[in-house]
């Protein structure tokens, strides 16, 4: 097992690629650590290559000609010149070995490591050196997550993809091959302003495979937005509006788009509905804010559980919002002695903490000159203000009310 996962070649290349860097070092004009994803001959591969660029390649002397030849340009490695080869999908088969994939990417960091650890303190100020990272690089970013989704799975075993595919809606390739694709179309979008949006997964669940929203996305340029923080792409969360309407336009009708016109029709029902059932919700929060009585900018009387202890604040709304949950959550600052609104940060609370609320334009009104502490305020509010129906009062009881 041992022998399967290291590179008999490795070690030779970078003994050779070494010496010969530290023999003619002062020749040396750049030292770069690479990669490539190859396919030869029906073989997909992982190169790993070091490459040298002599600041004067005719200024060499005899027997710098000489070391070069034989410690950068030795015919003698079996898989290529300038390179170590990682075949991970030999020619006639049909599955990738993951285990070939994470043994090209320790050896790759190991060669990393060694050349931007004691080799970049010897090499001279005008050697340039650099490491090509294989974070970029959507094939070792995936086989990551496979190892790690997977990881009492054998790493070599042939059902991985299989076992992928069935669990997130796509194939590994189509993951390796969309990725920046995917990245440079979100960045088109970045700063929209989003206001209805829908999950490829939760299309891919109703209507049509996920692969095929992805490519649609992308090549017709619609809207989304993502997360995914140099990892993988899990979820994309798409513009439901702006696909519903090209999709009624009839625009994808005579275009390659991976989906059949029975898959356009079903989608656009699917939106449809999703739509409607987005625009009679929203007109239920609209309502439920409505019958709360509370506006942005009206002052609120909030009760807390401080530490154990029954807290009561004084607070300036500044948003008001419905989440998954149905709750009504409220957005808050705090006032200042004179009432007016403190420079702390906003406060989140749900509209059965609110015990009262009071317009702005009555607040002055109401209190007049009475007030001398906040806890006045407060009491004054309690008393002549709006009684919320939903406030719930707290179950925790104590000697003495705290007054934040």
């Amino acid at each position: 097992m041992l022998s399967h996962f290291i590179n008999n070649e490795f070690p030779n290349y970078l003994n050779r690629y070494l010496k010969g860097i530290l023999l003619l070092k002062h020749r040396l004009s750049n030292v770069e650590v690479t990669y490539e994803l190859a396919e030869a001959f029906s073989n997909h591969s992982c190169r790993l290559s070091i490459d040298i660029s002599f600041t004067d390649p005719k200024s060499l002397e005899p027997d710098e000609i000489e070391i070069a030849n034989a410690f950068f340009y030795n015919h003698s490695n079996d898989t290529g010149i300038k390179f170590v080869s990682f075949i991970y999908k030999p020619q006639n088969e049909y599955w990738i070995d993951f285990s070939i994939i994470e043994s090209f990417i320790i050896h790759y960091e190991f060669a990393a490591q060694v050349f931007g650890g004691f080799l970049k303190d010897i090499l001279p100020e005008s050697c340039k050196l650099s490491i090509e990272p294989l974070e970029d690089c959507s094939l070792f970013i995936y086989t990551r997550h496979v190892l790690w989704k997977f990881r009492d799975t054998p790493k070599h075993d042939k059902s991985l993809e299989k076992k992928y595919e069935a669990i997130v809606g796509r194939s590994f390739a189509f993951d390796c091959n969309y990725h920046h694709l995917l990245i440079e179309a979100h960045d088109k979008f970045s700063g929209t302003l989003f206001t209805n949006l829908i999950a490829d997964t939760e299309i891919n669940k109703s209507v049509c495979s996920s692969e095929d929203i992805r490519r649609l996305v992308v090549n017709e340029e619609i809207p989304f937005k993502m997360y995914h923080y140099g990892s993988t792409i899990s979820e994309i969360h798409i513009d439901a509006t702006v696909l519903l309407d090209k999709l009624k336009s009839g625009i994808f009708l005579d275009k390659i788009t991976g989906l059949s016109n029975q898959e356009i029709s079903l989608l656009i029902i699917f939106l449809e509905r999703r739509e409607n059932e987005h625009l009679r919700q929203a007109q239920e929060h609209k309502n439920k804010i409505a019958d709360l009585g509370i506006a942005i900018g009206d002052y609120i009387v909030v009760e807390r559980d401080y530490w154990g202890r029954e807290c009561e604040e004084l607070g300036i709304v500044k948003k008001i919002e419905v989440d998954n949950s149905n709750d009504i959550n409220i957005d808050y600052v705090l006032t200042k002695k004179d009432l007016t609104a403190s420079k702390f940060s906003s406060k989140n609370t749900v509209a059965s903490n609110i015990s009262s609320s009071l317009h702005p334009s009555e607040i002055h009104a109401i209190m007049g000159n009475l007030v001398h502490e906040k806890i006045h305020a407060i009491q004054l509010l309690r008393k002549n203000g709006k009684q919320n129906s939903l406030y719930e009062p707290s179950k925790i009881k104590s000697s003495r009310l705290s007054i934040k």
